[in-house]
């Protein structure tokens, strides 16, 4: 029993130093954990939020991170409502094709965007995504 739990214990130890290392490359490297991924299916973004802001706009991009502002507060699941709502309008989606995927809870948000393709989608965004995989904002 007692070399179950100390196994148990190891393992669990190794995953979270794992982990804690692959935040901390991709911190220091500035970019996001998870790789973009793209399928016929779906496009999945990452996205910085910004809430409190003065109006609803997309800011900025920083690497393969949007940034968005959102006027609303966070309380009680708000921002989150106001943010999906937000990119609906901008991409002319329905919300229930717009699924949050990972940071509930965070700035950094994981967002899934179904029956839509990625150049499709950052066309609708306003981004344009060159030859050498940089994304830059439409004038």
């Amino acid at each position: 029993m007692q070399v179950a739990f100390h196994r148990m214990f190891l393992a669990d130890r190794a995953i979270r130093a794992f982990i804690a290392s692959t935040m901390i490359t991709a911190i220091s490297q500035k970019r996001s954990p998870m790789p973009q991924a793209n399928t016929p299916e779906s496009t999945l973004l990452a996205i910085k939020v910004i809430l409190n802001a003065s109006r609803n706009q997309i800011a900025s991009r920083e690497n393969d991170t949007l940034k968005i502002r959102i006027q609303s507060p966070p309380i009680d699941g708000k921002a989150n409502k106001a943010f999906i709502a937000f990119l609906s309008k901008q991409t002319q989606l329905s919300k229930s094709r717009i699924t949050l995927q990972s940071g509930e809870t965070g700035r950094q948000k994981w967002i899934a965007f179904s029956g839509i393709d990625r150049t499709d989608l950052l066309d609708r965004l306003g981004i344009q995504e060159n030859p050498h995989g940089k994304r830059e904002e439409q004038e």
